[in-house]
């Protein structure tokens, strides 16, 4: 008779009429090794082991947010006892294992960062993992152990000193959340790029101050990481807040925008005349 139970997470069965059908465990996309002498699944934090996967997800995915799709989740496969190497499965595995190459082109040749700048929080994390463990994470073919792309100690440091410019910034945006799994974030919705702007957040008064402006508009002041290719933001914290007091800040800038380059030299204070243009002033 039997017990009736499916045998594992990736078995389903019908009973009642004859009939059982056990699904087979999915193909592994690619795995994850920690690459470190002797290194071993109870050597790994915890926390560190769950940023790593979060981080390796979130390349996959092409997406620099923690709450990623069910369906599109990257899910784990054949953990063994003392290997610290974890096996992943991937929804579409080919797009996953494509944008990890692309990941792994960027770390070889910085100068394809443009390319990717979704992947540089998950990259400064994979970064500052393996410092903390003192090995490499590599994510390669489960089959071949061919390297899709390899994350050591000094990774985003690399990619950072070469094709970063760090500087001061204000941006505009509309708070779409607030909060994270591991960190202090925030995520806006801006109107110089099509996708959505992952941000840090200095310190958790911050980020209550942003969480009460939960789908407002805010200008934010803080800390950018530009690529020198495009001028494009690949990283911001958000160092401090404050609202406009009537109208969107959105709008605003888009009127903003269609001012003549040559006009902007006229502005003593970009900061003031936005506001004053907002009605804050």
């Amino acid at each position: 008779m039997g017990d009736n139970k499916p045998r594992s997470l990736f078995e389903s069965s019908w009973y009642g009429t004859g009939e059982i059908m056990i699904k087979k465990t999915p193909t592994p996309a690619f795995e994850v090794y920690f690459d470190g002498p002797s290194l071993y699944p109870e050597q790994i934090p915890l926390n560190a082991l769950s940023r790593t996967l979060s981080a390796v997800q979130r390349i996959a995915l092409a997406k620099d947010d923690e709450e990623g799709n069910e369906e599109e989740a990257i899910r784990l496969l054949n953990v063994k006892r003392g290997s610290a190497i974890f096996q992943c499965f991937a929804p579409r595995p080919d797009v996953a294992v494509q944008r990890i190459r692309l990941v792994g082109a960027i770390i070889e040749k910085p100068e394809l960062a443009d390319q990717a700048v979704y992947a540089f929080n998950p990259i400064e994390d994979l970064s500052a993992i393996a410092r903390s463990l003192g090995c490499r994470i590599t994510i390669r073919n489960p089959e071949t152990q061919g390297v899709y792309a390899a994350i050591g100690p000094d990774s985003f440091k690399n990619i950072s000193s070469s094709m970063f410019v760090k500087g001061e910034t204000t941006v505009a945006g509309h708070v779409v959340r607030v909060g994270g799994a591991t960190r202090t974030r925030c995520v806006l919705r801006v109107d110089f790029q099509r996708h959505l702007l992952y941000c840090k957040v200095a310190n958790e008064d911050v980020a209550r101050e942003i969480g009460q402006h939960l789908y407002e508009d805010i200008v934010a002041d803080g800390t950018a990481f530009f690529l020198k290719t495009s001028w494009k933001i690949a990283k911001f914290t958000v160092a401090s807040i404050y609202q406009p007091k009537t109208g969107s800040i959105l709008k605003t800038l888009q009127d903003v925008r269609k001012i003549s380059g040559n006009a902007w030299r006229d502005v003593v204070d970009p900061k003031a005349y936005l506001e004053e243009v907002a009605g804050e002033s």
